[in-house]
Protein backbone atom coordinates (compact mmCIF):
# COMPACT_ATOMS: atom_id res chain seq x y z
CA UNK A 1 0.00 0.00 0.00
CA UNK A 2 1.21 3.47 -0.76
CA UNK A 3 1.77 5.95 2.03
CA UNK A 4 -0.80 8.36 0.65
CA UNK A 5 -3.57 5.78 0.29
CA UNK A 6 -5.71 6.96 3.26
CA UNK A 7 -6.47 10.29 1.58
CA UNK A 8 -6.65 8.94 -1.98
CA UNK A 9 -9.23 6.24 -1.33
CA UNK A 10 -12.26 8.53 -1.24
CA UNK A 11 -13.47 11.91 -2.36
CA UNK A 12 -12.78 14.63 0.22
CA UNK A 13 -16.51 15.05 0.73
CA UNK A 14 -16.79 11.47 1.99
CA UNK A 15 -14.26 12.17 4.74
CA UNK A 16 -16.10 15.41 5.48
CA UNK A 17 -19.44 13.66 5.98
CA UNK A 18 -17.85 10.89 8.06
CA UNK A 19 -16.10 13.47 10.25
CA UNK A 20 -19.32 15.35 10.94
CA UNK A 21 -21.33 12.16 11.53
CA UNK A 22 -18.76 10.75 13.96
CA UNK A 23 -18.90 13.80 16.26
CA UNK A 24 -22.46 13.34 17.63
CA UNK A 25 -21.98 9.56 17.76
CA UNK A 26 -18.98 10.04 20.05
CA UNK A 27 -20.78 12.64 22.15
CA UNK A 28 -23.60 10.15 22.68
CA UNK A 29 -21.20 8.02 24.73
CA UNK A 30 -20.28 8.75 28.35
CA UNK A 31 -17.17 10.98 28.69
CA UNK A 32 -15.37 8.23 30.60
CA UNK A 33 -16.30 5.54 28.10
CA UNK A 34 -13.31 3.56 26.83
CA UNK A 35 -14.65 3.72 23.26
CA UNK A 36 -15.05 7.49 23.39
CA UNK A 37 -11.54 7.92 24.75
CA UNK A 38 -10.04 5.66 22.11
CA UNK A 39 -11.88 7.38 19.25
CA UNK A 40 -11.72 10.88 20.72
CA UNK A 41 -9.79 12.43 17.82
CA UNK A 42 -11.57 10.52 15.05
CA UNK A 43 -13.63 13.55 13.85
CA UNK A 44 -10.50 15.70 13.57
CA UNK A 45 -8.58 12.95 11.79
CA UNK A 46 -11.36 12.50 9.23
CA UNK A 47 -11.61 16.25 8.66
CA UNK A 48 -7.83 16.39 8.19
CA UNK A 49 -8.18 13.68 5.53
CA UNK A 50 -10.90 15.80 3.91
CA UNK A 51 -8.43 18.69 3.65
CA UNK A 52 -5.84 16.50 1.91
CA UNK A 53 -8.04 14.22 -0.19
CA UNK A 54 -8.82 15.21 -3.80
CA UNK A 55 -12.23 16.69 -4.52
CA UNK A 56 -14.25 14.84 -7.15
CA UNK A 57 -15.26 16.50 -10.40
CA UNK A 58 -19.01 16.18 -9.76
CA UNK A 59 -19.90 19.57 -8.27
CA UNK A 60 -22.92 21.84 -8.58
CA UNK A 61 -20.93 24.42 -10.56
CA UNK A 62 -17.46 24.64 -12.05
CA UNK A 63 -14.65 22.67 -10.34
CA UNK A 64 -13.11 25.87 -8.95
CA UNK A 65 -16.47 27.06 -7.59
CA UNK A 66 -17.17 23.66 -6.07
CA UNK A 67 -13.74 23.56 -4.41
CA UNK A 68 -14.22 27.08 -3.04
CA UNK A 69 -17.65 26.31 -1.58
CA UNK A 70 -16.46 23.02 -0.12
CA UNK A 71 -13.48 24.78 1.46
CA UNK A 72 -15.73 27.29 3.21
CA UNK A 73 -18.01 24.51 4.45
CA UNK A 74 -15.10 22.38 5.63
CA UNK A 75 -13.43 25.25 7.51
CA UNK A 76 -16.73 26.25 9.14
CA UNK A 77 -17.48 22.75 10.40
CA UNK A 78 -13.90 22.21 11.55
CA UNK A 79 -14.09 25.32 13.73
CA UNK A 80 -17.49 24.26 15.06
CA UNK A 81 -16.35 20.76 16.02
CA UNK A 82 -13.20 22.17 17.62
CA UNK A 83 -15.33 24.50 19.73
CA UNK A 84 -18.07 22.04 20.67
CA UNK A 85 -15.87 18.99 21.36
CA UNK A 86 -12.28 19.99 22.10
CA UNK A 87 -12.04 23.58 23.35
CA UNK A 88 -14.89 23.12 25.82
CA UNK A 89 -16.21 20.36 28.03
CA UNK A 90 -19.44 19.70 26.09
CA UNK A 91 -21.39 17.99 28.88
CA UNK A 92 -20.62 20.81 31.32
CA UNK A 93 -20.69 23.83 28.98
CA UNK A 94 -23.53 23.28 26.50
CA UNK A 95 -26.83 22.68 28.26
CA UNK A 96 -30.32 22.57 26.78
CA UNK A 97 -33.02 24.59 28.52
CA UNK A 98 -36.14 22.45 28.92
CA UNK A 99 -39.17 24.03 30.60
CA UNK A 100 -36.97 26.78 32.02
CA UNK A 101 -34.47 24.37 33.57
CA UNK A 102 -31.02 23.19 32.51
CA UNK A 103 -30.16 19.53 32.89
CA UNK A 104 -26.81 17.83 32.51
CA UNK A 105 -26.59 15.63 29.41
CA UNK A 106 -25.06 12.98 31.66
CA UNK A 107 -28.57 12.30 33.01
CA UNK A 108 -30.00 11.66 29.52
CA UNK A 109 -30.83 8.28 28.05
CA UNK A 110 -28.63 7.25 25.08
CA UNK A 111 -31.34 8.34 22.62
CA UNK A 112 -31.79 11.70 24.39
CA UNK A 113 -28.01 12.14 24.46
CA UNK A 114 -27.85 11.53 20.71
CA UNK A 115 -30.55 14.17 20.15
CA UNK A 116 -28.62 16.61 22.34
CA UNK A 117 -25.40 15.92 20.42
CA UNK A 118 -27.04 16.30 17.00
CA UNK A 119 -28.62 19.60 18.00
CA UNK A 120 -25.36 20.82 19.52
CA UNK A 121 -23.59 20.25 16.21
CA UNK A 122 -26.32 21.89 14.12
CA UNK A 123 -27.46 24.87 16.18
CA UNK A 124 -25.67 28.15 15.42
CA UNK A 125 -27.34 30.80 17.60
CA UNK A 126 -27.89 28.76 20.76
CA UNK A 127 -31.66 29.26 20.76
CA UNK A 128 -33.07 27.09 23.55
CA UNK A 129 -29.62 26.64 25.10
CA UNK A 130 -27.72 28.24 27.98
CA UNK A 131 -25.38 29.96 25.49
CA UNK A 132 -27.96 31.77 23.32
CA UNK A 133 -26.35 34.76 21.60
CA UNK A 134 -27.45 38.32 22.37
CA UNK A 135 -29.55 40.68 20.24
CA UNK A 136 -31.58 38.07 18.40
CA UNK A 137 -34.24 40.02 16.48
CA UNK A 138 -37.53 40.11 18.43
CA UNK A 139 -40.36 38.06 16.99
CA UNK A 140 -44.06 38.88 17.21
CA UNK A 141 -46.21 36.10 18.68
CA UNK A 142 -47.78 34.24 15.76
CA UNK A 143 -50.10 31.33 15.30
CA UNK A 144 -48.64 28.26 13.65
CA UNK A 145 -50.56 28.97 10.43
CA UNK A 146 -49.47 32.64 10.32
CA UNK A 147 -45.84 31.68 10.95
CA UNK A 148 -45.99 28.95 8.32
CA UNK A 149 -47.33 31.34 5.67
CA UNK A 150 -44.83 34.08 6.60
CA UNK A 151 -41.82 31.76 6.19
CA UNK A 152 -43.21 30.35 2.94
CA UNK A 153 -43.72 33.87 1.56
CA UNK A 154 -40.17 34.92 2.46
CA UNK A 155 -38.68 31.79 0.90
CA UNK A 156 -40.64 32.25 -2.34
CA UNK A 157 -39.69 35.94 -2.58
CA UNK A 158 -36.01 35.15 -1.98
CA UNK A 159 -36.00 32.43 -4.66
CA UNK A 160 -37.73 34.83 -7.05
CA UNK A 161 -35.15 37.55 -6.43
CA UNK A 162 -32.28 35.09 -6.94
CA UNK A 163 -33.82 34.12 -10.27
CA UNK A 164 -34.06 37.79 -11.28
CA UNK A 165 -30.40 38.37 -10.32
CA UNK A 166 -29.36 35.37 -12.40
CA UNK A 167 -31.40 36.50 -15.42
CA UNK A 168 -30.01 40.04 -15.15
CA UNK A 169 -26.43 38.74 -15.01
CA UNK A 170 -27.06 36.52 -18.05
CA UNK A 171 -28.56 39.45 -19.96
CA UNK A 172 -25.53 41.63 -19.19
CA UNK A 173 -23.15 38.92 -20.42
CA UNK A 174 -25.11 38.53 -23.64
CA UNK A 175 -25.19 42.29 -24.08
CA UNK A 176 -21.40 42.46 -23.68
CA UNK A 177 -20.92 39.79 -26.36
CA UNK A 178 -23.29 41.39 -28.88
CA UNK A 179 -22.92 45.01 -27.94
CA UNK A 180 -24.02 47.82 -30.19
CA UNK A 181 -21.60 50.53 -29.14
CA UNK A 182 -23.91 53.21 -30.52
CA UNK A 183 -26.78 52.12 -28.26
CA UNK A 184 -26.96 54.49 -25.29
CA UNK A 185 -28.60 51.85 -23.06
CA UNK A 186 -25.77 49.42 -23.78
CA UNK A 187 -23.22 52.08 -22.90
CA UNK A 188 -25.03 52.78 -19.63
CA UNK A 189 -25.50 49.13 -18.62
CA UNK A 190 -21.92 48.19 -19.50
CA UNK A 191 -20.37 51.21 -17.82
CA UNK A 192 -17.89 50.12 -15.11
CA UNK A 193 -19.74 52.12 -12.44
CA UNK A 194 -23.03 50.32 -13.14
CA UNK A 195 -21.38 46.90 -13.45
CA UNK A 196 -19.57 47.32 -10.13
CA UNK A 197 -22.77 48.48 -8.43
CA UNK A 198 -24.69 45.52 -9.83
CA UNK A 199 -21.93 43.08 -8.88
CA UNK A 200 -21.67 44.25 -5.26
CA UNK A 201 -25.44 44.48 -4.78
CA UNK A 202 -25.89 40.99 -6.24
CA UNK A 203 -23.10 39.61 -4.08
CA UNK A 204 -24.66 41.09 -0.93
CA UNK A 205 -28.07 39.66 -1.79
CA UNK A 206 -26.65 36.20 -2.51
CA UNK A 207 -24.88 36.21 0.88
CA UNK A 208 -28.11 37.31 2.56
CA UNK A 209 -30.07 34.65 0.69
CA UNK A 210 -27.63 31.85 1.50
CA UNK A 211 -28.35 32.43 5.19
CA UNK A 212 -31.96 33.55 5.17
CA UNK A 213 -33.33 31.09 2.60
CA UNK A 214 -31.97 28.03 4.39
CA UNK A 215 -33.44 29.22 7.71
CA UNK A 216 -36.85 29.92 6.17
CA UNK A 217 -37.02 26.54 4.45
CA UNK A 218 -35.96 24.66 7.60
CA UNK A 219 -38.50 26.58 9.69
CA UNK A 220 -41.16 25.89 7.05
CA UNK A 221 -40.42 22.14 7.20
CA UNK A 222 -39.99 21.74 10.96
CA UNK A 223 -43.01 23.82 11.96
CA UNK A 224 -45.21 22.69 9.09
CA UNK A 225 -44.52 18.98 9.60
CA UNK A 226 -44.25 19.30 13.41
CA UNK A 227 -40.82 17.67 13.53
CA UNK A 228 -39.79 17.20 17.19
CA UNK A 229 -41.64 18.79 20.08
CA UNK A 230 -39.09 21.57 20.52
CA UNK A 231 -38.27 22.66 16.95
CA UNK A 232 -41.88 22.55 15.77
CA UNK A 233 -42.60 25.66 17.87
CA UNK A 234 -42.59 29.00 15.97
CA UNK A 235 -40.71 30.80 18.75
CA UNK A 236 -37.68 28.58 18.11
CA UNK A 237 -37.25 30.14 14.65
CA UNK A 238 -36.67 33.91 15.03
CA UNK A 239 -35.46 35.69 11.91
CA UNK A 240 -31.73 35.79 11.23
CA UNK A 241 -31.87 39.45 10.23
CA UNK A 242 -33.67 42.22 12.07
CA UNK A 243 -35.74 45.01 10.55
CA UNK A 244 -33.95 47.12 7.95
CA UNK A 245 -35.41 50.19 9.70
CA UNK A 246 -33.21 49.51 12.72
CA UNK A 247 -30.03 48.62 10.83
CA UNK A 248 -27.86 51.56 11.79
CA UNK A 249 -25.06 49.01 12.27
CA UNK A 250 -24.27 45.55 10.94
CA UNK A 251 -24.46 43.99 14.42
CA UNK A 252 -27.81 45.70 15.02
CA UNK A 253 -29.34 44.28 11.85
CA UNK A 254 -27.76 40.84 12.05
CA UNK A 255 -29.04 39.07 15.16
Amino acid sequence: MSANMPTDMWDGRVYFVLGIASAPLLLMLHPNSVIRRMLYYTPLALLLCAYHAPLGSKTAGSPSTGAYQFGILLASWTMRILDRMYLNDPEATFLRIDNGETKSPLTYTPLQKLGWALELMCVTRGIGWNWQIAQIPPQKPRSRRSFFLMKARKAILTIGMLYIVRMAATALLQLAENVDRANKWAKLLLHPAFLHSFMYASWAFVVYSSLNLAENILAFVFVGLRITQCWSQPEMWPSIFGSIKESYGIRRSWG
